[in-house]
């Protein structure tokens, strides 16, 4: 089994929010420098995120807030 590389991870662990892909996902790294700020970021930061526009950025910060098994 390959190891993944720390940016590798990082890269995986931001992919997998919602509408994000890999190319997305090292633009917001380049941006942050973690996850964990990437995370953090409010809907304005991500705006200033190439390809991130206001519907994303929302879906993102939903995504990152809302309750586990909240309907």
């Amino acid at each position: 089994k390959k190891t993944q590389t720390d940016d590798e991870l990082q890269e995986y662990i931001v992919a997998g929010l919602p509408k994000i892909s890999t190319t997305l996902s090292k633009r917001l790294l380049a941006t942050f420098g973690t996850p964990e700020r990437v995370f953090t970021a409010n809907e304005s930061e991500l705006m200033a995120v190439d390809g991130i526009g206001k519907k994303l950025a929302i879906m993102i910060r939903h995504a990152l807030t809302i309750g586990y098994g909240v309907r």
